[in-house]
């Protein structure tokens, strides 16, 4: 099967099934625009995602469009993720399991050793919590209880470009960005037969575009161009992203026009209804910063480092519980011998990695602490670049000592790169 087959067959594949597998999140999630994903691809993340200054001629890296420009054949890298995410508070703990496609993302030259572009499809965030909240009871009202619940996701389409000139590279990616997150937050009474309970839904529609950039340096250290040093950065400035929604209040009954009680709800009237507002999500600014030390086919380490405006974040005019961002990530690959044809576990690369930062939420002046560690493994395909990746990543968000609310993620994915030859002529059919 060619290429262009895997991804006709890989679209096909997705356009059949939901692109994200339902399940719980981070009941954070609430906030901001969801649970952020990290955009570099299975072999970065078994290394703690060094992407700055990441580039190869057969695999892609998404995060810094500046490294399409050494791409040296047409790329595809398709991968997806399974992970169990903990939640503990002060007195419960409860296990989910999750999944979903993670990338599938082509890119090819356009000009050998100097350009190449790249194009694909990503999740951007997602939002899937289910909060249930009791409240003080009385005699006049009886017991009451308050339901958050989220659900939906962003994604992006992204068209991109590198260019090389001599160790200097130059990228931009153009993405557009879209989505839907739905709200429903639920004040019930469920002791009182003659009180209405309260909803209020709120749907957020999405679509613009949103630009980023990169660039990346290389010095070479030794004449025989085995050891190099490899410089990098990249980000976008504050972006305002076109969005509507629908916003409605009303009051229901859990019980049926009979008079039966009932799970489902019974609406009775509308409050307030407006729909199709217009307005504007604000994106932060990021910046990312990195170096990776290298010997050629023989091994990398290096440092990435990441910082995000996310204070500056507004929806329809209106901040979160949001905060400035950073992530500070050290990382390593290691091949024992890339040369070795009897022992296959010589030729395989092995990650290491870890990062420590804040994430975007911010409650009560506490923000959520962040740590992880990854491992990984490379599985070169004989007689060809390609390859495909493992990476285990163990994520702590959150600490009950600060918050009400801490999660541990395992998460395990899958990448499959694939490389071939286009554009070129055969001397024999």
């Amino acid at each position: 099967m060619n290429l262009i087959s895997k991804l006709v067959l890989s679209i096909f594949i997705i356009s059949n099934c939901s692109f994200i597998v339902k399940g719980q999140n981070l009941p954070y999630s609430r906030y901001g625009l969801g649970t952020l994903f990290d955009p570099e691809f299975t072999n970065l993340r078994g290394w703690g995602g060094l992407s700055a200054a990441y580039h190869s001629p057969f695999s892609i890296n998404f995060a810094n469009p500046a490294s399409y420009s050494d791409i040296k054949l047409a790329t595809l890298d398709a991968a997806f993720f399974i992970s169990g995410l903990h939640l503990r508070t002060p007195d419960t703990s409860v296990v989910f399991s999750d999944g979903t496609i993670s990338n599938l993302v082509l890119a090819f030259p356009v000009i050998k050793n100097k350009a190449g572009i790249s194009f694909g499809l990503s999740p951007f965030s997602r939002v899937g919590y289910s909060i249930t909240q009791e409240n003080d009871s009385s005699d006049a009202f009886g017991r009451s209880f308050n339901l958050f619940q989220g659900q939906g996701g962003l994604y992006r389409f992204y068209f991109g470009g590198g260019y090389k000139y001599k160790q200097l590279a130059v990228g931009v990616n153009f993405s557009y960005l879209f989505g839907n997150i739905n709200y429903t937050d639920i004040l019930a009474f469920p002791e009182s037969l003659n009180a209405f309970n309260t909803r209020r839904q709120e749907t957020r529609q999405l679509g613009d575009f949103l630009i980023d950039a990169g660039v990346q340096y290389r010095i070479v250290l030794d004449k025989s161009n085995t050891y190099s040093l490899d410089l990098g950065a990249s980000g976008n400035l504050k972006t305002d992203i076109k969005a509507n929604r629908d916003l409605i209040y009303d009051r229901f009954t859990y019980t049926d026009d009979a008079g039966n009680s009932t799970s489902t709800i019974n609406p009775k009237d509308t409050i307030y209804s407006n729909m199709d507002e217009a307005g504007e999500v604000t994106l932060p600014a990021t910046f990312a910063a990195g170096a990776i030390f290298s010997k050629q086919s023989k091994y990398s380490f290096g440092i990435n480092y990441k910082y995000t405006m996310w204070s500056q974040y507004q929806s329809f005019g209106e901040s979160d519980e949001t905060a400035n961002t950073w992530k500070l990530a050290f990382g390593g690959e290691f091949i024992p011998d890339s040369k070795s044809y009897q022992q296959y576990w010589k030729v395989m690369a092995y990650r290491l990695g870890m990062s420590m930062g804040r994430n975007y939420v911010e409650l009560n002046d506490a923000q959520l602490k962040q740590l992880s560690v990854t491992m990984g493994v490379g599985f070169p395909l004989r007689r060809s670049f390609s390859q495909i990746s493992l990476a285990g990543e163990w994520i702590g968000i959150g600490s009950l000592k600060e918050n009400p609310v801490a999660g541990s993620v395992f998460r395990l994915t899958a990448g499959f790169t694939f490389n071939d030859k286009w554009f070129q002529k055969r001397r024999f059919d």
